[in-house]
């Protein structure tokens, strides 16, 4: 018997274009190519990854499956990072940060979420106290802890010449809202961080931050910047506070609707493809 290969019927390949457009409706993540998809993620089953000290001071360990961050005073003993592959961004395209956060201790004060592109990646603790990094640019956004000072987003870059701050604290505003919420330091309640960098246009980035518990989203911080990048590498995360936890910490790569289409397609074709 001779083996062809047939197209599957309009009728079939109507069905797999309806369940790929539901795909991406509900938010589905396929694996990370030049087209999209998951760059990394964390989960923290054991040790603490590939994240280190902006400093030498603080303590960051694993406490049973999560990353515990108890930060220095100030400066660079407040940050921890992590870095990952080069990821350009085009026009349409982000990248999304996702996170699962718990405070214990002492008042949070100020919490800080960024995306950075920074000239050497992480490799070390104190990468950023001892000026390992190099140049860097990107945005990240705090929030205050029950504050009516309000909540801030932000470009930043520098040359990484000073140990004091990174990200510095001057770097420009570019969104902000008067949002008061008291974060819950209990140890149990469970938030869901994002925090979202997407290319409008040749000309502009917006970014979006969000901090949820129990489908109730207790701050969101937009920003809108004609300070472009294409490319990130480097996540940051700051506290000012007590006693951090992280868990199932991801980065994804969205392309712009149309290089999903074009993936899905593909895929779709694959599918139907069938020997007879």
């Amino acid at each position: 018997m001779r083996n062809n290969l047939v197209i599957g019927t309009g009728r079939n390949l109507a069905l797999v274009v309806v369940a790929a457009t539901a795909l991406i409706a509900g938010g589905a993540v396929l694996p990370h190519t030049a087209s999209g998809g998951m760059i990394f993620t964390d989960t923290f089953d054991s040790g603490t990854g590939a994240w280190y000290k902006g400093g030498t001071g603080g303590t960051l360990t694993n406490a049973s499956g999560e990353l515990s961050w108890a930060p220095g005073t100030a400066g660079v003993d407040q940050i921890i990072g992590r870095s990952f592959t080069t990821t350009p961004v085009g026009v349409g395209e982000s990248i999304r940060l996702t996170f699962d956060y718990r405070q214990t201790g002492a008042s949070v004060n100020i919490l800080r979420i960024g995306l950075f592109d920074v000239e050497t990646p992480i490799a070390a603790d104190n990468w950023a106290g001892g000026n390992a990094i190099g140049p860097w640019e990107g945005y990240y956004t705090f929030v205050r802890d029950n504050s009516s000072a309000g909540n801030v987003a932000r470009r930043e870059s520098g040359t990484n010449t000073s140990s004091s701050n990174f990200p510095t604290f001057g770097g420009a505003s570019i969104g902000s809202n008067t949002t008061q919420y008291n974060i819950n330091q209990n140890g149990t309640t469970t938030y869901q961080g994002l925090f979202e960098v997407f290319r409008t246009s040749e000309t502009e980035m917006q970014t979006l931050f969000t901090l949820s518990s129990n489908s109730t989203t207790h701050f969101s911080v937009a920003g809108t910047t004609s300070t472009t990048q294409d490319a990130f590498n480097t996540v940051v995360l700051r506290s000012s506070g007590g006693t951090s936890l992280f868990d199932n910490v991801a980065v994804t790569f969205i392309p712009e609707p149309g290089t999903w289409l074009l993936l899905l397609s593909a895929v779709a074709c694959g599918l139907l493809v069938r020997r007879r």
